[in-house]
């Protein structure tokens, strides 16, 4: 009767443990993670969608890591900045928005980098 009971249950929640591996699997993949090469040097980033992915209507970075000194970073629309950050010591950059490209272009200009490490980490967001 134990055993039935456990299997009535188990039965009872298996639909939503389904739909959150899957809720899990579609965020876990649809990340991408790229390093800035050398802090201490300019360079431009261009961050494209998965190929598998649809029309694209927003878009996540996540820009993290420390340098020491100073830098700048911006997203750019159309030839222009778009976003823009200083970054010094620890670095948190979030921006979240609209976007509705298939690709999206990074520069990072060092003013004073003596050293450290940059780490972006992006998804395009697509309707599935």
């Amino acid at each position: 009767m134990a055993y039935t009971l456990l299997r009535m249950r188990i039965f009872r929640f298996w639909p939503l443990l389904v739909v959150l591996c899957l809720i899990d699997t579609h965020s876990a993949i649809s990340w991408q993670t790229v390093q800035i090469k050398d802090v201490t040097k300019s360079e431009t980033i261009v961050l494209r969608k998965w190929r598998h992915q649809g029309a694209i209507y927003a878009m996540q970075v996540n820009i993290s890591g420390r340098i020491k000194g100073r830098a700048r970073v911006q997203l750019i629309l159309h030839s222009d900045p778009y976003k823009e950050e200083q970054l010094s010591g620890k670095v948190h950059v979030m921006w979240r928005g609209d976007w509705y490209s298939d690709e999206a272009e990074i520069r990072y200009q060092p003013e004073d980098v003596d050293s450290g490490g940059l780490k972006i980490r992006y998804r395009f967001i697509d309707p599935r």
